[in-house]
């Protein structure tokens, strides 16, 4: 009996020192069983005799770290879409260049709007030049349609008594490249002296003459152009019931500024004289071996040179000299020159002053070689 004593004070001390050891695993069984139905197992106190070598106090469990904050994702911002590339910069836009005035009408002669019956046009031989070419698309406009009249006159009375009516008109219409001008003039002037006693003193026709001329121009190029011209003039006091002039040629623009310009003409001349019957007969009877006959036709070639200075808003300078060689004579030519001086009044009138000269080296019997004309008349030109 002693000895199973000792054996169980042995089993209980091993016991309460396993309990004291281990009271986390009781503990951490607890929950586990706290589902089971069946009741827990007894327990057997403890001896009251302390253990030899008391277990150290158990450490407590250590808190469980927070798991380290995850930083939350960064959003990216959506990359900026890149500033669109500054426009390029306009040009500076061209000055303003003032619109060209109509140059010379097609011919020089027509601005001889004489106020003594000497109203010129082109295309017998004469001045005939293209209007300038645009210089520039976006600053002059291609359309134009011009209508130009001019009139003049004169009266003398007393002992010399004569009387002048010059008129005419003009007209041109363009669009873009392609161009249509036409023109008409005519002079009349008569003259007479006292009459003496028991004559009469009726007033005797010096001048007379009518004209027209039409032209068609391309500008197939900035500075050049292309033309086809044809002009007629009926003029007793030359010898002629008709003169007619076709004249296809090409034009260059050398200086086509709106105030300055200088251009050049070269082409074909074909000339058809109908002379009148009074000029035919005057002709046989200073040579009746003379060979005139009643219809004339001569091919040339033509070359021009024209030049226009605007000197002032309100002045404009032109002129310009032709010169036709024959092809059948070399000995046959005819050199013509023009020259006007224009100054604005008011609104649409202005006055005109103009030098023409005429020189033909081989003409009909009994007419002059060289013929002058100095006129000055008023034009007014529509808008």
């Amino acid at each position: 009996m002693p000895g199973q004593l000792v054996s169980f004070r042995l089993a209980g001390l091993g016991l309460g020192i396993f309990a004291l050891g281990v009271p986390d695993v009781a503990a951490a069984a607890q929950p586990a069983a706290a589902g089971r139905t069946e009741p827990p197992a007894p327990v057997t106190p403890a001896p009251t005799t302390p253990p030899a070598n008391p277990a150290p106090a158990p450490q407590p469990a250590p808190a469980p770290q927070p798991a380290p904050a995850q930083p939350a994702p960064t959003t990216q911002p959506a990359p900026a879409e890149p500033a669109p590339e500054p426009a390029p910069e306009a040009a500076p836009p061209a000055p303003a260049q003032p619109v060209a005035p109509p140059p010379p009408s097609g011919t020089v002669g027509a601005q001889a709007t004489a106020s003594g019956g000497a109203t010129e046009l082109a295309g017998q031989g004469d001045f005939a030049s293209a209007d300038a070419p645009v210089a520039d698309e976006e600053d002059v406009p291609d359309d134009a349609t011009e209508l130009t009249l001019t009139a003049g006159g004169i009266l003398s009375t007393g002992n010399a008594r004569s009387a002048a009516v010059t008129g005419g008109g003009s007209f041109r219409l363009r669009r873009h490249i392609h161009q249509f001008s036409a023109a008409v003039a005519g002079n009349y002037a008569a003259a007479a002296v006292e009459a003496e006693e028991g004559d009469d003193d009726d007033f005797e026709q010096t001048v007379g003459n009518v004209q027209g001329r039409v032209r068609y121009d391309v500008f197939f190029a900035e500075r050049w152009s292309g033309f086809l011209m044809a002009t007629g003039r009926h003029d007793p006091f030359q010898g002629l019931d008709l003169r007619l002039n076709i004249d296809p040629g090409v034009a260059f623009y050398a200086l086509h500024d709106p105030k300055h310009r200088l251009w050049f003409e070269a082409g074909y001349d074909l000339q058809h004289d109908v002379r009148s019957d009074d000029a035919i007969d005057e002709a046989l009877m200073e040579d009746p071996d003379s060979d005139v006959e009643k219809t004339q036709t001569n091919h040339a070639g033509r070359a021009f040179a024209g030049y226009e200075n605007r000197l002032h808003d309100q002045v404009v300078l032109q002129t310009g000299v032709e010169y036709l060689q024959s092809f059948l004579d070399g000995g046959r030519f005819r050199l013509n020159w023009d020259t006007s001086l224009a100054t604005q009044l008011f609104n649409q009138f202005s006055l005109a002053c103009t030098f023409t000269l005429r020189y033909e080296n081989e003409p009909l019997p009994e007419v002059e070689k060289l013929d002058t004309i100095s006129s000055l008349n008023l034009v007014y030109k529509f808008p």
